[in-house]
């Protein structure tokens, strides 16, 4: 390739921008925008993130504008090499807000984008693209209502509040988006019927587009020889994980076996959960390693990852422990009902059964044979369903079919 063709390689590639939710917080939503970024084909594409700062201190508050200041901060930057556009709100308090009374920012992100991805967790970033001449795909992984239904638990008086007086509008704005994208692509079964069902999709035009692991990285490690250790690896203290009911019923486990093991990675326990550790009398079984560098080695050691959400769109934690060879005790939360598999990759538990989520516990800790058995079928199929490779591909022609451009998967 010659100099002039070089110059024109890269001038005649589709400007998308993925407007998504703050990079600078970790979730669920921020494994997914880095995969995205890194599985859209560089040689066609050039892909920047677009999305609200999430912090009061970035935005102007209802405070901020009684003192007569009404200016918003918006930042240029970067993550994992891929240039960030992150734009302030007005009014963060009343969250209908979040994307109206900036929409001039974003208006301006999106100069030169060919088109966008909408990358969720909930799809309300895309409401500016919903009101733009830009096409765009939406890849989601759950609803706001069934996202927020449960968060609001943990909420004070007055945010809640504010919650159930916006819900209708953030709806309506979640409808829109939807309706008006040019593809829709949900992360699980669960999500797909949800959006089916709340908005009215035509439910053969939502294809269901998972969230790959890297199976290089999350593979099985050597055996360990009657090992008793249960791992939870999330958010603990964000009530959609349901962190109580894994207290109890691990509780009910020690009974039966004194020298089992729980380990919760993800961060410091609340307060409550603490307390509930004492008055349980499961404080010196339980330990707190808080944020890690990597999960993977928790993983592998692990005989059973629990995973006791109360509502999951996907669940991608659960689908690394599979990929490392750990079977899923998991409650019928949504997502994870894709991949974990009743008596064959672990077990599904009804929500709020903890004599029942402990006896599946009990269950895989008492026998070796089935922990084995769960523990290859389980990276059985997260090798034959959830590679990196198989999800950029499909990711890849979904994009490429709104944007005219051919895709030759070389890699």
């Amino acid at each position: 390739m010659t100099g002039d063709d070089d110059v024109t390689s890269r001038t005649t590639k589709k400007q998308i921008a993925l407007a998504t939710y703050d990079l600078r917080f970790s979730g669920g939503v921020k494994s997914v925008a880095e995969f995205t970024a890194e599985a859209l084909d560089d040689r066609r594409y050039d892909s920047y993130f677009v999305y609200n700062a999430y912090p009061w201190e970035e935005c102007a508050t209802a405070t901020d504008l009684i003192k007569g200041n009404w200016s918003i901060k918006n930042t240029q930057d970067s993550h994992d090499g891929t240039k960030v556009l992150r734009i302030g709100r007005r009014l963060p308090e009343l969250l209908v807000t979040n994307y109206r009374l900036n929409r001039s920012a974003w208006q301006s992100a999106l100069i030169g984008a060919d088109t966008g991805l909408v990358l969720g967790g909930p799809c309300l970033a895309g409401v500016p693209l919903a009101h733009s001449e830009t096409p765009y795909v939406v890849w989601m992984g759950t609803t706001i209502q069934d996202e927020r239904d449960v968060q609001k638990q943990q909420f004070g008086l007055g945010r809640r509040i504010r919650y159930e007086l916006a819900r209708p509008v953030l709806k309506r704005q979640e409808r829109t988006v939807l309706r008006n994208a040019d593809k829709v692509l949900v992360q699980s079964s669960y999500t797909k019927r949800r959006v089916v069902e709340k908005h009215g999709l035509n439910g053969d035009a939502v294809d269901v587009v998972p969230v790959p692991v890297d199976t290089e990285n999350f593979s099985p490690g050597e055996p360990e020889t009657d090992q008793k250790e249960i791992v939870f690896v999330g958010r603990l203290n964000d009530p959609r994980k349901n962190t109580e009911l894994l207290l109890e019923a691990f509780a009910q486990v020690v009974k039966d076996v004194p020298d089992a093991k729980l380990t919760l990675v993800g961060g410091d326990p609340a307060a409550q959960y603490k307390r509930l550790m004492e008055e349980l009398g499961i404080r010196e079984n339980v330990s707190t390693p808080g944020k890690v560098d990597s999960v993977v080695p928790y993983l592998r050691r692990a005989a059973v990852f629990a995973f006791p959400s109360h509502q999951e769109g996907f669940g991608i934690a659960a689908l690394e422990a599979l990929a490392c060879g750990t079977p899923v005790v998991s409650t019928r939360s949504g997502g994870p009902e894709d991949f974990v598999v009743d008596d064959e990759t672990g077990y599904l538990v009804d929500q709020g059964d903890v004599e029942g989520f402990a006896n599946a516990v009990r269950g895989i800790l008492d026998s070796p044979v089935d922990q084995e058995r769960m523990g290859v079928a389980g990276r059985e199929i997260v090798v034959d369903n959830y590679t990196r490779k198989d999800i950029e591909k499909e990711l890849n022609n979904s994009v490429d079919k709104i944007t005219s451009v051919e895709y030759t998967f070389e890699r």
